[in-house]
């Protein structure tokens, strides 16, 4: 039981962990032109899906309700509490355009997510 737990809530802890990292750097520079809210949409996307894979226990068969819905909460929610986090941070700045990229993936890794369940190869 605590290995699975573990095998589930690790990756999306580690994740946070990452970003938060990343975003109380100051003046934080990226080494490639990409633009900001792609890599919001992109970052945040990730843990959507480390999220809703934790909350359904693993890879679903058939995406439920609540859990589909708290991992997309709990993904906006640590975006908005990177985005205030920002706040603090020398050169950093919080921008609600940033917060709603990270809600994006959260709903784009939602969608990927029931499209792979629905559309899976091998579902009949």
């Amino acid at each position: 039981m605590t290995v699975r737990l573990l095998q589930l809530w690790l990756p999306p802890a580690l994740f946070m962990a990452m970003l938060f990292l990343v975003s109380s750097t100051a003046d934080l520079i990226i080494p490639f032109s990409i633009h900001d809210k792609l890599l919001h949409l992109v970052a945040y996307a990730v843990l959507g899906f480390l999220f809703l894979r934790a909350f359904h226990g693993g890879i679903p068969k058939a995406m439920r309700l609540l859990p589909t819905v708290l991992g997309i909460v709990c993904t906006a929610a640590y975006g908005g509490l990177e985005e205030f986090n920002q706040r603090f941070v020398t050169g950093r700045m919080a921008d609600p355009a940033d917060f709603v990229a990270d809600l994006a993936g959260a709903l784009l890794a939602t969608a990927l997510l029931a499209a792979w369940v629905r559309y899976a190869p091998g579902k009949p």
